[in-house]
Protein backbone atom coordinates (compact mmCIF):
# COMPACT_ATOMS: atom_id res chain seq x y z
CA UNK A 1 0.00 0.00 0.00
CA UNK A 2 3.00 2.29 0.85
CA UNK A 3 3.99 1.83 -2.68
CA UNK A 4 0.42 3.44 -4.34
CA UNK A 5 -0.14 6.36 -1.26
CA UNK A 6 1.78 8.18 1.31
CA UNK A 7 -0.65 7.32 4.16
CA UNK A 8 -2.17 3.97 5.19
CA UNK A 9 -3.63 2.45 8.46
CA UNK A 10 -1.10 1.40 11.16
CA UNK A 11 0.15 -1.95 11.29
CA UNK A 12 1.64 -1.08 14.80
CA UNK A 13 -1.36 -1.21 16.97
CA UNK A 14 0.19 0.62 19.48
CA UNK A 15 -3.03 2.31 20.58
CA UNK A 16 -1.26 6.02 21.08
CA UNK A 17 -3.31 8.51 21.56
CA UNK A 18 -3.09 12.17 19.87
CA UNK A 19 -4.10 15.20 21.76
CA UNK A 20 -4.85 18.02 19.17
CA UNK A 21 -4.94 22.06 20.39
CA UNK A 22 -8.71 21.47 21.18
CA UNK A 23 -8.34 19.34 24.06
CA UNK A 24 -10.15 16.21 22.77
CA UNK A 25 -8.89 12.98 22.51
CA UNK A 26 -8.32 10.94 19.40
CA UNK A 27 -6.73 7.96 18.39
CA UNK A 28 -3.90 7.86 15.79
CA UNK A 29 -5.23 5.55 13.12
CA UNK A 30 -2.85 6.70 10.45
CA UNK A 31 0.59 6.00 9.20
CA UNK A 32 1.69 9.05 7.18
CA UNK A 33 5.24 8.43 5.35
CA UNK A 34 5.69 11.08 1.93
CA UNK A 35 7.65 9.59 -0.79
CA UNK A 36 11.42 11.26 -0.69
CA UNK A 37 10.99 11.92 3.04
CA UNK A 38 13.33 9.77 5.43
CA UNK A 39 16.78 10.14 5.94
CA UNK A 40 17.53 6.55 7.13
CA UNK A 41 15.29 3.26 6.08
CA UNK A 42 16.68 0.37 7.95
CA UNK A 43 14.95 -2.71 6.82
CA UNK A 44 15.02 -7.01 7.55
CA UNK A 45 12.14 -7.89 5.34
CA UNK A 46 10.62 -11.18 4.53
CA UNK A 47 12.22 -13.21 2.60
CA UNK A 48 9.50 -15.63 0.90
CA UNK A 49 8.83 -16.30 -2.86
CA UNK A 50 5.35 -15.42 -4.34
CA UNK A 51 6.19 -17.80 -7.33
CA UNK A 52 5.47 -21.66 -6.07
CA UNK A 53 7.92 -23.98 -8.38
CA UNK A 54 8.65 -25.98 -5.30
CA UNK A 55 6.35 -25.37 -2.18
CA UNK A 56 3.02 -27.62 -3.79
CA UNK A 57 0.70 -26.93 -1.16
CA UNK A 58 1.31 -23.14 -0.67
CA UNK A 59 -0.57 -21.39 -3.80
CA UNK A 60 1.19 -18.18 -2.36
CA UNK A 61 3.87 -18.72 0.34
CA UNK A 62 4.61 -14.98 0.57
CA UNK A 63 0.91 -13.96 1.42
CA UNK A 64 0.72 -17.36 3.63
CA UNK A 65 1.44 -16.02 7.17
CA UNK A 66 -1.47 -15.87 9.84
CA UNK A 67 -3.59 -18.69 8.59
CA UNK A 68 -4.55 -16.71 5.73
CA UNK A 69 -7.12 -19.08 3.09
CA UNK A 70 -6.16 -19.63 -0.76
CA UNK A 71 -8.44 -17.00 -2.10
CA UNK A 72 -6.94 -14.22 0.61
CA UNK A 73 -3.56 -15.25 -0.45
CA UNK A 74 -4.94 -14.40 -4.19
CA UNK A 75 -6.33 -11.24 -3.19
CA UNK A 76 -2.93 -9.71 -1.59
CA UNK A 77 -1.11 -11.31 -4.52
CA UNK A 78 -3.43 -9.31 -7.39
CA UNK A 79 -3.05 -6.28 -4.37
CA UNK A 80 0.73 -6.50 -5.47
CA UNK A 81 0.12 -6.30 -8.60
CA UNK A 82 -1.91 -3.74 -8.90
CA UNK A 83 0.56 -1.80 -6.57
CA UNK A 84 2.94 -1.61 -9.49
CA UNK A 85 0.59 -0.58 -12.18
CA UNK A 86 1.81 3.36 -12.49
CA UNK A 87 4.65 2.18 -10.56
CA UNK A 88 7.67 2.62 -13.28
CA UNK A 89 11.07 1.10 -13.38
CA UNK A 90 11.15 -1.43 -10.23
CA UNK A 91 13.31 -3.79 -8.05
CA UNK A 92 10.56 -6.00 -7.04
CA UNK A 93 10.68 -9.41 -8.92
CA UNK A 94 8.60 -12.39 -8.23
CA UNK A 95 11.43 -15.08 -8.20
CA UNK A 96 13.59 -13.03 -6.12
CA UNK A 97 10.76 -13.08 -3.88
CA UNK A 98 8.93 -10.43 -1.04
CA UNK A 99 11.97 -8.89 0.01
CA UNK A 100 12.48 -7.10 -3.43
CA UNK A 101 9.00 -5.69 -3.04
CA UNK A 102 10.09 -4.03 -0.03
CA UNK A 103 13.07 -2.61 -1.34
CA UNK A 104 11.05 -0.49 -3.93
CA UNK A 105 9.52 1.06 -0.82
CA UNK A 106 12.10 1.77 0.97
CA UNK A 107 13.72 3.64 -2.44
CA UNK A 108 11.01 5.19 -2.84
CA UNK A 109 10.33 6.56 0.77
CA UNK A 110 13.98 7.81 1.13
CA UNK A 111 15.25 11.38 0.28
CA UNK A 112 17.94 12.06 -1.60
CA UNK A 113 21.27 12.12 0.81
CA UNK A 114 19.19 9.52 2.87
CA UNK A 115 20.82 6.22 3.66
CA UNK A 116 19.85 2.87 3.05
CA UNK A 117 20.55 -0.24 4.93
CA UNK A 118 19.05 -3.73 4.59
CA UNK A 119 19.27 -7.35 5.33
CA UNK A 120 18.76 -9.36 2.44
CA UNK A 121 19.63 -12.91 1.27
CA UNK A 122 22.90 -13.33 -0.45
CA UNK A 123 21.28 -13.92 -3.83
CA UNK A 124 20.94 -10.41 -3.94
CA UNK A 125 24.03 -9.46 -4.72
CA UNK A 126 24.61 -12.43 -7.89
CA UNK A 127 20.87 -13.77 -8.48
CA UNK A 128 20.01 -12.97 -11.61
CA UNK A 129 16.09 -12.28 -10.20
CA UNK A 130 17.76 -9.42 -8.18
CA UNK A 131 18.91 -7.54 -11.10
CA UNK A 132 17.23 -4.81 -10.72
CA UNK A 133 18.65 -4.00 -7.48
CA UNK A 134 22.16 -3.83 -8.32
CA UNK A 135 21.45 -1.39 -10.93
CA UNK A 136 19.26 0.87 -8.41
CA UNK A 137 22.27 0.61 -6.61
CA UNK A 138 24.87 1.18 -9.47
CA UNK A 139 22.45 4.24 -10.73
CA UNK A 140 20.74 6.20 -7.66
CA UNK A 141 23.02 5.17 -4.90
CA UNK A 142 27.06 6.08 -4.04
CA UNK A 143 28.99 4.55 -0.94
CA UNK A 144 27.62 0.81 -1.76
CA UNK A 145 28.50 -1.63 0.87
CA UNK A 146 28.13 -5.04 1.14
CA UNK A 147 28.75 -7.15 4.15
CA UNK A 148 29.04 -10.79 4.14
CA UNK A 149 30.15 -13.38 6.54
CA UNK A 150 32.99 -16.15 5.59
CA UNK A 151 32.01 -19.50 7.41
CA UNK A 152 31.95 -23.43 6.43
CA UNK A 153 28.03 -23.40 7.86
CA UNK A 154 25.49 -21.45 5.94
CA UNK A 155 23.52 -20.79 9.37
CA UNK A 156 26.88 -18.65 10.48
CA UNK A 157 26.47 -16.85 7.48
CA UNK A 158 23.60 -15.09 8.79
CA UNK A 159 22.92 -11.84 10.47
CA UNK A 160 19.45 -12.67 11.00
CA UNK A 161 18.25 -14.93 14.15
CA UNK A 162 15.85 -17.60 12.57
CA UNK A 163 16.38 -17.92 8.62
CA UNK A 164 19.54 -19.89 8.68
CA UNK A 165 21.11 -19.01 5.08
CA UNK A 166 23.40 -16.49 4.34
CA UNK A 167 22.88 -13.42 3.82
CA UNK A 168 24.18 -9.77 3.22
CA UNK A 169 24.13 -6.47 4.52
CA UNK A 170 23.89 -3.54 2.23
CA UNK A 171 24.56 -0.08 3.42
CA UNK A 172 24.51 2.49 0.20
CA UNK A 173 23.57 6.55 0.21
CA UNK A 174 21.25 7.78 -2.59
CA UNK A 175 22.82 10.59 -4.64
CA UNK A 176 21.40 14.35 -4.96
CA UNK A 177 19.51 14.74 -8.50
CA UNK A 178 22.71 16.04 -9.82
CA UNK A 179 25.00 13.53 -8.15
CA UNK A 180 26.63 12.18 -11.49
CA UNK A 181 29.76 10.41 -10.23
CA UNK A 182 29.68 6.86 -10.41
CA UNK A 183 28.68 4.65 -7.25
CA UNK A 184 31.37 2.93 -5.66
CA UNK A 185 31.23 -0.74 -4.04
CA UNK A 186 32.85 -2.10 -1.19
CA UNK A 187 33.13 -5.66 -0.52
CA UNK A 188 33.46 -6.56 3.24
CA UNK A 189 33.93 -10.50 4.67
CA UNK A 190 33.66 -10.81 7.81
CA UNK A 191 35.12 -13.98 9.86
CA UNK A 192 32.46 -14.64 12.37
CA UNK A 193 29.30 -12.48 13.17
CA UNK A 194 29.93 -9.82 15.38
CA UNK A 195 29.01 -11.63 19.19
CA UNK A 196 28.04 -8.06 21.10
CA UNK A 197 27.32 -5.32 20.47
CA UNK A 198 30.54 -3.59 21.28
CA UNK A 199 32.43 -6.34 19.16
CA UNK A 200 29.15 -5.26 16.15
CA UNK A 201 30.61 -0.87 16.83
CA UNK A 202 33.67 -1.74 16.83
CA UNK A 203 33.56 -3.59 13.70
CA UNK A 204 31.81 -0.73 12.34
CA UNK A 205 35.04 1.30 13.65
CA UNK A 206 37.22 -0.58 11.74
CA UNK A 207 35.54 -0.40 8.18
CA UNK A 208 35.13 3.22 8.78
CA UNK A 209 38.98 3.91 9.71
CA UNK A 210 39.67 1.64 6.51
CA UNK A 211 37.50 2.97 4.12
CA UNK A 212 40.34 4.81 2.21
CA UNK A 213 42.64 1.85 1.40
CA UNK A 214 41.51 -0.34 -2.01
CA UNK A 215 41.93 -3.83 -0.45
CA UNK A 216 43.09 -5.02 2.66
CA UNK A 217 42.88 -6.90 6.45
CA UNK A 218 40.02 -5.67 8.76
CA UNK A 219 41.80 -6.33 12.82
CA UNK A 220 40.13 -5.37 15.75
CA UNK A 221 43.61 -4.99 18.18
CA UNK A 222 46.00 -7.51 16.78
CA UNK A 223 43.27 -9.91 15.53
CA UNK A 224 41.96 -10.46 12.18
CA UNK A 225 38.38 -10.27 11.65
CA UNK A 226 37.92 -10.14 8.23
CA UNK A 227 38.88 -8.90 4.51
CA UNK A 228 37.62 -5.67 2.31
CA UNK A 229 38.04 -4.73 -1.03
CA UNK A 230 36.93 -2.15 -3.47
CA UNK A 231 34.86 -3.70 -6.75
CA UNK A 232 32.28 -3.29 -8.50
CA UNK A 233 28.66 -4.63 -9.02
CA UNK A 234 30.43 -7.73 -11.36
CA UNK A 235 32.64 -8.37 -8.33
CA UNK A 236 30.30 -9.63 -6.37
CA UNK A 237 31.76 -13.20 -6.29
CA UNK A 238 34.15 -11.40 -3.34
CA UNK A 239 31.56 -12.20 -1.17
CA UNK A 240 32.30 -14.23 1.45
CA UNK A 241 35.69 -14.92 0.35
CA UNK A 242 38.29 -15.41 2.75
CA UNK A 243 41.49 -15.29 0.84
CA UNK A 244 42.02 -11.74 -0.31
CA UNK A 245 44.77 -13.18 -2.70
CA UNK A 246 42.45 -15.33 -4.14
CA UNK A 247 39.64 -12.33 -4.64
CA UNK A 248 42.00 -10.11 -6.34
CA UNK A 249 43.35 -13.20 -8.82
CA UNK A 250 39.80 -13.54 -10.09
CA UNK A 251 38.44 -10.16 -9.68
CA UNK A 252 41.07 -9.10 -12.73
CA UNK A 253 40.46 -12.31 -14.51
CA UNK A 254 37.08 -11.52 -14.72
CA UNK A 255 37.80 -8.01 -16.12
CA UNK A 256 40.11 -9.30 -18.62
CA UNK A 257 42.84 -7.72 -17.32
CA UNK A 258 46.48 -9.51 -17.76
CA UNK A 259 47.28 -11.24 -14.57
CA UNK A 260 50.25 -11.85 -12.37
CA UNK A 261 50.37 -14.23 -9.51
CA UNK A 262 53.91 -13.89 -8.26
CA UNK A 263 56.19 -10.98 -9.46
CA UNK A 264 56.09 -9.48 -12.96
CA UNK A 265 55.05 -11.78 -15.04
CA UNK A 266 51.58 -12.08 -16.85
CA UNK A 267 49.33 -14.00 -18.58
CA UNK A 268 45.99 -13.36 -20.42
CA UNK A 269 43.09 -14.97 -21.42
CA UNK A 270 40.53 -14.63 -24.13
CA UNK A 271 37.38 -14.45 -22.38
CA UNK A 272 33.93 -13.95 -23.66
CA UNK A 273 30.44 -14.08 -22.80
CA UNK A 274 28.65 -17.54 -23.30
CA UNK A 275 26.08 -15.89 -25.24
CA UNK A 276 28.27 -14.63 -27.82
CA UNK A 277 29.22 -18.25 -28.58
CA UNK A 278 25.39 -19.80 -29.17
CA UNK A 279 22.54 -20.24 -27.72
CA UNK A 280 21.19 -21.42 -23.97
CA UNK A 281 18.81 -24.11 -23.79
CA UNK A 282 15.17 -23.84 -22.25
CA UNK A 283 14.49 -23.46 -18.15
CA UNK A 284 13.31 -27.37 -17.75
CA UNK A 285 9.83 -26.20 -17.00
CA UNK A 286 9.42 -25.95 -20.54
CA UNK A 287 10.94 -29.29 -21.20
CA UNK A 288 8.81 -31.58 -19.49
CA UNK A 289 7.27 -32.96 -16.02
CA UNK A 290 8.01 -35.68 -14.06
CA UNK A 291 5.10 -35.92 -12.06
CA UNK A 292 1.77 -35.81 -14.46
CA UNK A 293 -0.20 -35.04 -12.28
CA UNK A 294 0.98 -31.92 -10.99
CA UNK A 295 -0.78 -28.89 -11.88
CA UNK A 296 0.19 -26.40 -14.60
CA UNK A 297 2.79 -28.35 -15.88
CA UNK A 298 3.98 -26.97 -19.55
CA UNK A 299 6.51 -28.94 -20.63
CA UNK A 300 5.80 -31.63 -24.01
CA UNK A 301 7.49 -34.03 -22.01
CA UNK A 302 6.66 -36.90 -19.73
CA UNK A 303 9.84 -37.70 -18.36
CA UNK A 304 10.67 -41.07 -17.03
CA UNK A 305 13.96 -42.02 -14.91
CA UNK A 306 16.44 -44.82 -16.21
CA UNK A 307 18.92 -45.74 -18.56
CA UNK A 308 16.99 -45.94 -22.34
CA UNK A 309 19.65 -47.37 -25.08
CA UNK A 310 17.32 -46.85 -27.48
CA UNK A 311 15.29 -43.38 -26.34
CA UNK A 312 14.00 -40.95 -29.10
CA UNK A 313 14.68 -38.34 -26.73
CA UNK A 314 17.41 -39.09 -24.36
CA UNK A 315 17.27 -36.72 -21.12
CA UNK A 316 19.73 -35.35 -18.64
CA UNK A 317 17.93 -33.98 -15.92
CA UNK A 318 19.28 -35.01 -12.78
CA UNK A 319 22.42 -34.58 -11.12
CA UNK A 320 24.11 -38.16 -9.40
CA UNK A 321 27.76 -37.13 -8.53
CA UNK A 322 28.48 -40.80 -8.38
CA UNK A 323 27.89 -41.18 -12.27
CA UNK A 324 29.39 -37.32 -13.26
CA UNK A 325 32.83 -38.26 -12.42
CA UNK A 326 34.10 -38.01 -15.64
CA UNK A 327 33.12 -35.17 -18.14
CA UNK A 328 31.43 -38.19 -20.59
CA UNK A 329 28.02 -38.54 -18.84
CA UNK A 330 25.39 -40.93 -20.08
CA UNK A 331 21.62 -39.66 -20.40
CA UNK A 332 19.77 -40.40 -17.17
CA UNK A 333 15.75 -40.63 -18.54
CA UNK A 334 13.86 -40.18 -21.69
CA UNK A 335 11.31 -38.00 -22.50
CA UNK A 336 7.95 -39.13 -23.70
CA UNK A 337 5.33 -37.08 -25.53
CA UNK A 338 2.51 -36.21 -23.86
CA UNK A 339 -0.44 -36.35 -25.91
CA UNK A 340 -1.33 -33.18 -28.14
CA UNK A 341 1.57 -31.36 -27.73
CA UNK A 342 3.73 -32.62 -30.41
CA UNK A 343 4.11 -29.43 -32.17
CA UNK A 344 5.72 -28.30 -29.00
CA UNK A 345 7.80 -31.33 -28.61
CA UNK A 346 9.12 -30.98 -32.02
CA UNK A 347 10.12 -27.53 -31.12
CA UNK A 348 11.99 -28.10 -27.70
CA UNK A 349 13.75 -31.05 -29.62
CA UNK A 350 15.47 -28.43 -31.50
CA UNK A 351 17.37 -27.42 -28.20
CA UNK A 352 18.50 -31.01 -27.80
CA UNK A 353 22.76 -30.60 -27.63
CA UNK A 354 25.60 -32.98 -26.42
CA UNK A 355 26.98 -29.77 -24.41
CA UNK A 356 25.17 -29.52 -20.86
CA UNK A 357 26.06 -26.64 -18.15
CA UNK A 358 25.37 -27.78 -14.42
CA UNK A 359 23.12 -25.51 -12.60
CA UNK A 360 23.78 -26.11 -8.88
CA UNK A 361 27.20 -26.80 -8.44
CA UNK A 362 28.32 -28.56 -5.18
CA UNK A 363 31.97 -28.07 -4.59
CA UNK A 364 32.59 -30.30 -2.61
CA UNK A 365 31.09 -33.65 -3.96
CA UNK A 366 30.87 -32.46 -8.18
CA UNK A 367 33.45 -33.25 -10.48
CA UNK A 368 32.29 -31.61 -13.36
CA UNK A 369 30.45 -28.26 -13.95
CA UNK A 370 30.06 -28.93 -18.02
CA UNK A 371 29.20 -32.12 -19.38
CA UNK A 372 28.99 -33.84 -22.75
CA UNK A 373 26.44 -36.42 -23.46
CA UNK A 374 27.07 -39.50 -26.17
CA UNK A 375 24.49 -38.25 -28.04
CA UNK A 376 22.29 -34.76 -28.33
CA UNK A 377 19.97 -34.95 -24.99
CA UNK A 378 17.17 -33.02 -23.88
CA UNK A 379 18.61 -30.36 -20.93
CA UNK A 380 16.91 -30.78 -17.73
CA UNK A 381 16.60 -29.14 -13.89
CA UNK A 382 20.36 -29.57 -13.22
CA UNK A 383 21.59 -29.84 -16.84
CA UNK A 384 20.08 -27.13 -19.28
CA UNK A 385 21.82 -27.41 -22.73
CA UNK A 386 23.45 -25.13 -24.65
CA UNK A 387 24.07 -25.09 -28.30
CA UNK A 388 26.95 -23.61 -29.94
CA UNK A 389 26.77 -22.14 -33.00
CA UNK A 390 29.78 -24.29 -34.44
CA UNK A 391 29.43 -27.78 -33.39
CA UNK A 392 33.22 -28.10 -33.06
CA UNK A 393 33.84 -25.57 -30.52
CA UNK A 394 32.10 -27.69 -27.43
CA UNK A 395 35.35 -30.01 -27.04
CA UNK A 396 37.18 -26.81 -25.98
CA UNK A 397 34.63 -25.55 -23.69
CA UNK A 398 33.88 -28.81 -21.96
CA UNK A 399 37.82 -28.92 -21.21
CA UNK A 400 38.16 -24.83 -20.35
CA UNK A 401 34.58 -25.51 -17.52
CA UNK A 402 36.28 -28.09 -16.13
CA UNK A 403 39.59 -27.00 -15.62
CA UNK A 404 40.05 -25.51 -11.88
CA UNK A 405 40.31 -22.07 -13.66
CA UNK A 406 36.96 -22.57 -15.79
CA UNK A 407 35.00 -23.44 -12.52
CA UNK A 408 36.43 -20.94 -10.54
CA UNK A 409 34.84 -18.66 -12.62
CA UNK A 410 30.95 -20.80 -12.76
CA UNK A 411 31.63 -20.58 -8.76
CA UNK A 412 32.16 -16.25 -9.06
CA UNK A 413 29.64 -15.75 -11.34
CA UNK A 414 27.25 -18.35 -8.82
CA UNK A 415 24.82 -17.33 -6.19
CA UNK A 416 26.27 -18.53 -2.67
CA UNK A 417 23.40 -18.58 -0.82
CA UNK A 418 24.43 -22.41 0.91
CA UNK A 419 28.01 -23.18 2.18
CA UNK A 420 30.07 -25.70 -0.93
CA UNK A 421 27.44 -24.41 -3.73
CA UNK A 422 27.37 -21.93 -6.30
CA UNK A 423 24.00 -21.63 -7.64
CA UNK A 424 23.17 -20.63 -11.05
CA UNK A 425 20.08 -20.08 -13.53
CA UNK A 426 19.42 -20.73 -17.08
CA UNK A 427 18.63 -16.96 -17.46
CA UNK A 428 22.14 -16.08 -15.95
CA UNK A 429 24.43 -18.73 -17.71
CA UNK A 430 24.63 -16.65 -21.13
CA UNK A 431 26.56 -13.82 -18.96
CA UNK A 432 29.53 -16.92 -17.53
CA UNK A 433 32.77 -15.89 -18.80
CA UNK A 434 34.52 -18.74 -21.02
CA UNK A 435 37.68 -19.41 -23.11
CA UNK A 436 36.50 -17.94 -26.69
CA UNK A 437 37.22 -21.47 -28.76
CA UNK A 438 36.50 -18.83 -31.68
CA UNK A 439 40.43 -18.09 -31.33
CA UNK A 440 41.77 -21.31 -32.01
CA UNK A 441 42.76 -22.53 -35.24
CA UNK A 442 41.58 -25.58 -37.04
CA UNK A 443 44.30 -27.74 -35.77
CA UNK A 444 44.12 -26.18 -32.36
CA UNK A 445 40.34 -27.32 -32.47
CA UNK A 446 41.31 -30.97 -33.36
CA UNK A 447 43.71 -30.82 -30.98
CA UNK A 448 40.89 -29.93 -28.33
CA UNK A 449 38.63 -32.94 -29.72
CA UNK A 450 41.50 -35.28 -29.49
CA UNK A 451 42.11 -34.78 -25.80
CA UNK A 452 38.29 -33.93 -25.16
CA UNK A 453 38.59 -38.02 -26.12
CA UNK A 454 41.42 -38.39 -23.69
CA UNK A 455 39.91 -36.70 -21.29
CA UNK A 456 36.66 -38.13 -21.76
CA UNK A 457 36.25 -40.79 -19.27
CA UNK A 458 38.92 -40.38 -16.57
CA UNK A 459 37.95 -39.90 -13.18
CA UNK A 460 37.91 -36.39 -11.46
CA UNK A 461 37.75 -35.42 -7.97
CA UNK A 462 35.45 -33.22 -6.46
CA UNK A 463 35.91 -29.20 -7.46
CA UNK A 464 37.30 -28.96 -3.42
CA UNK A 465 40.09 -31.38 -3.92
CA UNK A 466 41.46 -30.06 -7.40
CA UNK A 467 44.42 -29.30 -5.98
CA UNK A 468 45.27 -33.03 -5.25
CA UNK A 469 43.73 -34.13 -8.40
CA UNK A 470 46.31 -35.40 -10.83
CA UNK A 471 44.03 -35.64 -13.44
CA UNK A 472 42.76 -31.70 -12.87
CA UNK A 473 46.64 -30.63 -12.91
CA UNK A 474 46.76 -32.35 -16.45
CA UNK A 475 43.61 -30.68 -17.88
CA UNK A 476 44.44 -27.65 -16.35
CA UNK A 477 48.27 -27.95 -17.79
CA UNK A 478 46.27 -28.20 -21.31
CA UNK A 479 43.76 -25.61 -20.59
CA UNK A 480 46.33 -22.78 -19.44
CA UNK A 481 49.08 -23.96 -21.26
CA UNK A 482 47.84 -24.72 -24.92
CA UNK A 483 45.01 -22.98 -24.95
CA UNK A 484 45.56 -20.10 -22.91
CA UNK A 485 49.83 -19.59 -23.75
CA UNK A 486 50.24 -19.16 -20.46
CA UNK A 487 54.05 -19.67 -19.10
CA UNK A 488 55.17 -22.38 -17.44
CA UNK A 489 56.52 -20.03 -14.46
CA UNK A 490 52.83 -18.67 -14.55
CA UNK A 491 51.35 -22.18 -14.22
CA UNK A 492 53.61 -23.18 -11.33
CA UNK A 493 52.30 -20.20 -9.82
CA UNK A 494 48.57 -20.61 -10.38
CA UNK A 495 48.87 -24.17 -8.14
CA UNK A 496 48.84 -21.73 -5.11
CA UNK A 497 46.01 -20.12 -6.14
CA UNK A 498 44.55 -23.50 -6.48
CA UNK A 499 45.14 -24.62 -3.49
CA UNK A 500 43.84 -21.62 -1.84
CA UNK A 501 40.41 -21.53 -3.75
CA UNK A 502 39.94 -25.78 -2.58
CA UNK A 503 40.69 -24.25 1.18
CA UNK A 504 38.04 -21.21 1.07
CA UNK A 505 35.53 -22.72 4.04
CA UNK A 506 32.44 -22.31 1.48
CA UNK A 507 34.59 -24.16 -1.35
CA UNK A 508 35.55 -27.15 1.18
CA UNK A 509 32.49 -27.56 3.33
CA UNK A 510 29.14 -29.27 2.81
CA UNK A 511 26.26 -27.84 1.93
CA UNK A 512 23.66 -27.22 5.26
Amino acid sequence: ELLERTKVDSLFGTGSQAIPPNLSNSIERELDVPDRSLDLVIMNPPFTSPTNHKITDVPVPSFAGFATTQSEQAAMSRKLKRSYRNFGSRIGNGNAGLASNFCDVAHVKLKPGGVLALVLPIAALSGNSWAGLRQFLSNQYSEVTAVTITSNRSEDRSFSADTGMAECLIVARKKQPDQEKPSNWRFISLDARPETILQAVETANALIRSKNVEYGSLQLGESIIGQHANGSPLDTGLASLQSLELGNFLQKIASGKPVSIWGKQTSSFNLVRLEELGERGPVHRDVGVVNLSAQNHRGPFAIKKGSFDSAMYPTLWWHDHVREGQITVEPDSKGEIIAGRETRASEIWETASRLHFSLDFNTNSAAIVVCMTPEPSLGGRAWPTFQCSKSNWEYALALWGNSTLGMMLFWWLGSKQHSGRAINTVTKLPSLLVFDPRTLTKDQLKLCRNTYAAFANKKLLPASSASQDENRIALDTFVLGVLCGASCKWQRDFSKIRAQWCQEPIVLSSSS
